[in-house]
């Protein structure tokens, strides 16, 4: 009986020992994911910047190609 016992405190044990060995796991990919949400939330704020000044180029070259259109057009008018 006291044999049954102790086998059953040994499985109990090894079963508590890999509980915390997944614990400790899970909280190490936890961590390594917040990490890599991090680095995608700073790529992101990166991109909308980089975007945004896209746009504002765009704008300005559309603008420039307008008025220059609009030289070419007063400088080969007779």
């Amino acid at each position: 009986m006291q044999d049954q016992l102790d086998s059953i405190l040994k499985s109990l044990n090894e079963v508590k020992s890999t509980q915390n060995k997944i614990i400790t796991s899970m909280n190490e990919q936890n961590k390594t994911l917040k990490s890599f949400n991090e680095r995608f939330d700073d790529l992101s704020t990166g991109i909308n910047k980089i975007a945004t000044e896209n746009s504002f180029l765009k704008t300005k070259v559309f603008e420039f190609e307008n008025k220059l259109i609009e030289i070419e057009k007063t400088t080969l008018t007779p």
